[in-house]
């Protein structure tokens, strides 16, 4: 077997190899991560830096939304089912969702759409709905719909009941890149 990964999936790959070098003849790790950290926080600062060039008002939404949905996700663990979490994952394919995976999920739509080229669109996406008076909800709701569209961004990547299955799909790189 060669296993062959990139980016996170890459280093996978590489450590694969190395754990399990009976199972494999080789790796192929393009781009692989080769020095872990942990609590990298100057990824989410290159977040900062990169949404503020959009003006000041777009790490703020950012915050504050972050903000929001952490404190929906508060209330629902507390047994609270009327929140935006499940209202967002109504339909989706991944209702019952854990809501860290949500919250991780949520979080990437925003560093998606600054690491992969629409920060312009989701920081003017975010000036309209700031211009419009728009509720917390709606932020949260548009901002959803743009992960799907935009960033694509979905909830069933990030469900760890998902990725727990043995049955990979091989048209998708969403679960070796999440697990």
């Amino acid at each position: 077997m060669l296993v062959i990964g990139g980016s996170y999936p890459g280093a996978m790959s590489a450590w694969f190899r190395n754990r399990y070098p009976h199972l494999a003849v080789g790796s192929w790790s393009s781009s692989g991560v080769v020095q872990p950290i942990i609590d990298f926080w100057k990824f989410d600062e290159q977040t900062y830096s990169s949404s503020v060039k959009s003006g000041e008002f777009c790490p703020q939404m950012i915050q504050d939304t972050m903000k929001y949905v952490t404190d929906q996700g508060y209330a629902r663990d507390a047994g609270d089912s009327d929140n935006i979490i499940d209202t967002t994952l109504a339909g989706s394919g991944s209702e019952g969702m854990r809501t860290d995976d949500w919250m991780f999920f949520y979080a990437d739509i925003f560093l998606e759409s600054v690491q992969y080229g629409n920060r312009s669109s989701m920081c003017d996406t975010l000036q309209r709905l700031q211009n419009a008076g728009s509720s917390d909800d709606e932020i949260v709701s548009t901002m959803v719909q743009f992960g799907h569209d935009v960033a694509n961004v979905n909830p069933i990547d990030y469900d760890t009941r998902v990725i727990s299955q043995t049955t990979v799909d091989p048209y998708s790189s969403s679960r070796p890149w999440t697990f």
